[in-house]
């Protein structure tokens, strides 16, 4: 795992000066919203609202009411929420305990995500130097993992989006087999446990990355090529190896739709196809090396050995004493990770419910997986025709269910001809092997192409749902946060020796002409992508409701009636009125959870006028009552925009019967009643 020769040691000011750019190009998508900082998020209306909800309970539950934040008993009352089950970032909610005085919620939330951008380039940064040393390329590379499509679609999602935990983690587990030392290991391990706490998902992808690492270390193989002249006309078999494969790649792409469903309604994409296919472009190529081969073997030798003594691996067993001690220091990293992780560990095991919901669901692995047509779908405004012509089960009409795959145009090409490098750089094998299971992992349990689905071409993510801890990161499309992670490395490291030829002046044009490149083909220079932005202004109801409660914390039931989880939805509503308990603090009778026990959608289906509320039917006198019995509703919010008119009528009359109800406020919008429980 030994580096090229280093570049010259960078002084303080080139990394200083780097952290700067990245710091100020980590907005560049939110420029839009900076008028608005403080009534704006980035986002929609639905898995935005979920994460500044996270961010206020925090505080709320550790400032306020001084009880365990892993319980929300403000949601779903009166069974409560365990976070666990939910993308709960407990890592926001602690800063914003601290900074709760000094910003506001929406401020804090906006700001957040600024220097979230900045943290994932920076912590890339940090790993693409360590391993090429060499700056501005490592900057490149940062910047290219910071503002990937991949990342930017999770603009909306903060648990997605806050990636640096997982990169910190990738660098300290690198330098611990580097090493070998103690702190390393425990530096290594308490960032990986700190990814539960950014998103379940990365916890796993840490894991994948430690059995690699781990692997390539204990099994560490040579190779070794000829290089005699008489082999120099192998150079035609190589070529014919990679013509080969970017013809596929072209055809894979450009091919007109129907022939793909030709090939799938014939299943001629196939395992046995495609190994036939690979064995006569072997055999082909061993013809051009054959004569060759016996040029300097000896002119008896048969075929068969020519392939074994031309076999370039060797394999060299590590002693026994240093996989001792690598062992034990990953062990200690595991360790560590459990510990910082504790909560969420102590969950999965003690609680059933918590179990069923993060379990795997079949057809996740199949419906959020990647498109192999989609890593070729330029994620560019100026570009969005031939986005629609690649990706078309994107642009069908249907919600999008995957994440931009797109690499860059530019960095593929640089990772082509690094990849048949691959034999004579040592030091680009660990990444091109971990940028390889990533992306393997990403295209599903079987090929898809243009929208097709060929089961008659199974991959190793098939078996992915049968293994656990790893079934539950079922979203597989996920996986290409890591391999885009791999691909800013790779480039940066290909590109490293060729940068290090280069005149000062000569380098500095080549850095400038990759970061048009890569701005251009991501979307941030010269034209922004542009993202939504969702007003989160509380409507005056529920500040008039925070105002008659007085700090009393009460039970509110929000018409209608709503109760959402990542994979189910009972009723009718929008996540962001969840938010408005920020201003309100009441607890509520419904909530939002990204997953969610199936029990829980039963027990509210069981309780009086449940099931009429979440289906905007109007309800009984008599049942309405028992609802406000049972829940001890103090406060009833109406929506009047959901309910047509005779239907609100009719709530209005439910509701002048039950005992001791006041009117607090109504407009053209809303109606709000409080009722007396005395």
């Amino acid at each position: 795992m030994k580096n090229n020769p280093s570049a010259p040691h960078s002084p303080w000011r080139t990394h200083l000066l780097v952290c700067l750019f990245l710091l100020l190009l980590a907005p560049v998508h939110l420029m839009p919203n900076f008028s608005r900082i403080s009534t704006h998020l980035p986002g929609d209306v639905m898995d935005t609202a979920e994460y500044p909800l996270n961010e206020w309970w925090t505080a709320h539950a550790l400032r306020d009411l001084r009880i365990n934040p892993f319980n929300n008993t403000y949601m779903f009352h009166p069974l409560g929420l365990n976070l666990i089950q939910h993308t709960y970032t407990f890592l926001d909610g602690l800063f914003f305990t601290l900074l709760r005085p000094f910003l506001s919620l929406i401020v804090f939330h906006n700001l957040l995500i600024w220097l979230t951008f900045f943290a994932n380039a920076l912590a890339a940064y940090l790993l693409i130097y360590y391993v090429t040393q060499t700056p501005w390329p490592a900057f490149i590379g940062a910047l290219a993992f910071g503002h990937c499509p991949t990342l930017l679609s999770y603009y909306k999602t903060a648990a997605l989006l806050e990636v640096y935990n997982l990169v910190f983690f990738i660098f300290f587990s690198y330098v611990l087999v580097r090493k070998r030392r103690l702190i390393w290991a425990l530096t290594a391990g308490l960032f990986w446990g700190l990814t539960l706490y950014n998103y379940p998902y990365y916890f796993v992808f840490g894991g994948l990355w430690l059995v690699l690492l781990i692997g390539y270390q204990l099994c560490p193989w040579e190779i070794k090529i000829k290089t005699a002249p008489e082999l120099r006309m192998s150079l035609w078999a190589d070529r014919l190896i990679w013509g080969s494969l970017i013809g596929l790649i072209l055809f894979s792409v450009f091919a007109p739709r129907q022939v793909w469903e030709f090939l799938a309604g014939r299943h001629l994409i196939n395992w046995t196809t495609l190994s036939g296919f690979g064995l006569i472009l072997w055999m082909i190529w061993w013809l051009f090396k054959f004569q060759a081969l016996r040029k300097i073997s000896s002119p008896s030798s048969s075929p068969l050995a020519l392939i074994l003594t031309d076999f370039p691996v060797r394999w060299n067993p590590p002693p026994s004493r240093e996989v001792s001690l690598l062992l034990g220091l990953t062990g200690v990293a595991l360790g560590v990770a459990a510990l910082v992780g504790f909560p969420y560990f102590q969950a999965y095991f003690q609680d059933a419910a918590t179990r069923q919901a993060v379990s795997s669901n079949t057809i996740d692995f199949v419906l959020y997986s990647v498109d192999l047509a989609g890593f070729f779908a330029p994620f560019n405004a100026w570009l969005a025709g031939l986005y629609k012509i690649m990706a078309p089960d994107w642009t069908s009409g249907r919600p999008i269910v995957g994440t931009p795959a797109f690499l860059g145009y530019g960095f593929m090409v640089i990772l082509l001809w690094g990849a048949g490098k691959f034999f004579k750089r040592p030091e680009l094998r660990l990444w091109l092997m971990a940028f390889g299971a990533f992306l393997i992992i990403s295209l599903g349990p079987y090929l898809k192409i243009h929208g097709l689905i060929f089961e008659s071409l199974p991959l190793p993510a098939y078996f992915i749902r049968f293994l656990p801890v790893m079934e539950s990161a079922r979203t597989l499309s996920r996986y290409l946060v890591p391999v885009m992670l791999f691909l800013c490395l790779l480039v940066a490291f290909i590109v490293k020796p060729f940068f290090l030829k280069l005149s000062p002046r000569r380098r500095k044009i080549f850095i400038t002409g990759l970061f048009l490149v890569v701005g251009f083909e991501f979307g941030f220079f010269p034209n922004p992508l542009p993202l939504r932005f969702s007003d989160y202004r509380v409507p005056e109801v529920y500040q008039v409701l925070a105002q008659k409660a007085q700090g009393r914390s009460g039970v509110l039931l929000d018409l209608p009636l709503f109760t959402h989880s990542g994979s189910r939805s009972a009723g009718h509503g929008e996540t962001r009125r969840f938010y408005y308990q920020t201003v309100h603090q009441q607890k509520m009778i419904g909530g939002v959870s990204s997953k969610l026990d199936e029990k829980v959608f039963l027990y509210f289906q069981n309780q009086p006028a449940v099931s009429r509320l979440w289906s905007l039917q109007p309800v009984e006198k008599n049942e309405l009552a028992a609802l406000v019995q049972a829940f001890g509703i103090d406060w009833i919010v109406l929506d009047k925009r959901y309910y047509p008119p005779e239907t609100f009528k009719a709530y209005r009359s439910v509701l002048i019967s039950v005992p001791n109800w006041k009117t607090f406020y109504e407009d053209r919008r809303y109606l709000g009643v409080a009722i007396d429980q005395q």
